[in-house]
């Protein structure tokens, strides 16, 4: 219960620490300096900060009251991602596109908080899809591609 609490408190810590000149306020879901947040595989809360903007620690540090956290830089905001992610998905669910998911082997999709991208998983991962794929269904840099490893299995 701890990590959630850590992680939806992030939001109003990172909001309260940031430079005014840096701070740019808009009708989207998070702010646009927000890049995302995971707990890492040693149980460290690592929160993702566009490249550009200035974070106090010492002002986080003491909002969180833990110093076992720490930020890294990124390149697309939180927001940024979530647009794509919806397009994508959008186009995958409309039926009048099934020919080009199937022809491009689309397997499925998802954000990768840790590399700060959203991931295609194509079936048949090769150069002529992935061209194929930015020019019919999206060339955003925020996307990249994976290979698709088989299906998964429930135990």
């Amino acid at each position: 219960m701890k990590k959630v609490f850590m992680i939806a408190f992030v939001l109003f810590i990172v909001t309260s620490c940031i430079d005014n000149k840096n701070r740019y306020l808009c009708n989207k879901e998070y702010p646009d300096y927000y890049g995302g947040s995971y707990y890492d595989e040693d149980g460290r809360l690592a929160i993702l900060i566009v490249t550009g903007f200035n974070v106090k620690k010492e002002c986080v540090d003491s909002l969180l009251g833990v110093e076992d956290y720490y930020v890294i830089d990124c390149r697309y905001s939180y927001n940024d991602i979530l647009c794509v992610h919806k397009y994508l998905n959008d186009f995958f669910m409309d039926h009048q596109n099934d020919f080009i998911i199937n022809k491009i082997t689309i397997n499925s999709l998802g954000i990768n908080l840790r590399e700060n991208t959203i991931f295609v998983s194509l079936k048949d991962s090769t150069k002529e899809n992935i061209t194929l794929f930015r020019k019919r269904v999206s060339n955003s840099p925020i996307i990249s591609f994976e290979k698709w490893r088989g299906n998964i299995n429930a135990h």
